[in-house]
């Protein structure tokens, strides 16, 4: 749900921190509440004219929406929707995640923002059919004794969900995520040649982002891409069993691993001596299995990887600092000889919150590049990725201003996610 109160807007907006809120607030409150927050903190200095604006701009826009709810679709005779019902509804719709609970309706998120899908309220009955439904007797064995379980749902053929259920203070509730099926084209998600021709190459390539970014999304784009390539071996190494893909001129095979006994780092040695072409790993962590991809990519392979991490450079970075002092010059001299870039993905909400735009920042692997992450000196990185000629790639501040530009996204989503605030702001006065 989003927040309509102006210091919250503040603080998603990064114009102040923390304590000058607190100590406004304290102001205000001596003040008898007589001005608004967002006066004291003009007249304090904190805030300009224009800040002022856009956060009262935001919080009216916010209201507006909170005010209106969104009952998405309902049942003809009033009845509870069956499973396959609320998934059916969900796909028409385009949403990307289906939230069920006992003693709720479900919800779902599209555009990023969280509306009911039908009316009524789940049941426990319900529920329980529910986990009988999408687990085996393992999985419920599972869910018994540790509390949460992860499992895929296929709905038909190449359609599935990935399902997260767990124990909150409400009692049992699931997170359904739907994939798009197909899955859309790595043009239609906005990138251009520079990717596709990285992906004629050997080495390795991250996707980062946080939770719900997109990058399974992307991966699995690439996949479908290089499957449609003749004679090439791509092989998935997968903690979720989330990829239900085939090859159309090559072979895609997909290995599951316990990622929490070291699975990865199984799995890696074992695609290290197998006849793979490429390597797809879901989720790149730990020391071993960072290693171990990139010894893959000094093997000849094409190794794609996705990554938590919240922008290009620093998500190196953490890789890099993730080994001990001793180690990381090495990590830094392999990296810098393998890598072949890196792509830093979110989604914003659209202007009219009924979808969600992927925005990203892409750091390419050139000579001035490669030499600044083999010294480790990522401030240097930094700059050299926000010079704006996009020779070593493009910022993520850039490419919002764009959205901006293009009217596709609003300002304070754009300000909420940039590097510079105070220049986004000027940028899109």
């Amino acid at each position: 749900m989003e927040d309509t109160r102006f210091g919250i807007i503040l603080l998603e907006t990064k114009f102040v921190g923390k304590e000058d809120i607190d100590r406004c607030l304290q102001l205000q409150f001596l003040g008898g509440q007589a001005k608004p927050l967002g006066q004291i903190m003009l007249e304090e200095g904190l805030i300009h004219e224009n800040v002022l604006k856009l956060v009262l701009d935001v919080q009216e826009r916010r209201r507006a929406r909170l005010e209106e709810e969104r009952i998405l679709g309902e049942t003809k005779d009033g009845r509870l929707p069956t499973l396959q019902e609320l998934l059916q509804r969900s796909r028409v719709l385009g949403v990307t995640d289906l939230i069920l609970g006992a003693g709720r309706p479900p919800f779902v998120r599209l555009g990023g923002r969280l509306s009911k899908l039908f009316a009524t309220p789940l049941d426990q009955e319900w529920m329980d059919s529910f986990l009988q439904t999408v687990l085996c007797e393992e999985e419920r064995k599972e869910f018994e004794t540790k509390g949460f379980v992860f499992s895929v749902l296929e709905l038909e053929a190449g359609i599935w969900v990935r399902i997260r259920i767990l124990h909150d203070s409400n009692g049992i509730s699931a997170v359904l995520r739907l994939f798009p099926s197909p899955f859309p084209s790595l043009t239609e998600l906005g990138y251009g040649q520079w990717l596709l021709d990285q992906l004629d190459k050997s080495g390795l390539f991250l996707i980062t982002g946080g939770a719900g970014s997109g990058k399974t999304t992307t991966l699995a784009s690439m996949v479908q891409f290089l499957a449609k390539q003749a004679g090439l071996h791509i092989q998935v190494l997968s903690s979720t069993g989330e990829f239900r893909l085939q090859g159309e001129r090559s072979l895609v095979t997909t290995k599951h691993f316990d990622e929490k006994e070291g699975g990865l780092a199984e799995g890696l040695r074992a695609a290290l001596r197998s006849d793979a072409d490429i390597l797809v790993l879901d989720e790149l962590r730990g020391n071993d299995a960072v290693e171990l991809a990139i010894q893959a990519a000094e093997m000849g392979k094409l190794v794609l990887a996705a990554v938590r991490g919240c922008g290009t450079v620093k998500t190196l970075r953490s890789l890099v600092y993730g080994f001990e002092p001793m180690g990381r010059a090495p990590v830094r001299k392999s990296l810098a000889s393998i890598l072949l870039g890196v792509v830093h993905q979110e989604l914003v909400p659209t202007r009219d919150h009924k979808g969600l735009i992927l925005t990203r920042e892409e750091l390419k692997i050139e000579a001035d590049t490669r030499a600044a992450l083999e010294k480790g000196d990522f401030e240097d990185l930094v700059l050299l990725l926000n010079l704006g000629n996009q020779e070593y790639g493009t910022s993520l501040d850039e490419n919002l201003m764009d959205l901006v530009e293009e009217d596709r996204i609003e300002v304070d989503e754009a300000i909420s996610r940039a590097m510079d605030c105070q220049r986004m702001l000027k940028a899109v006065r």
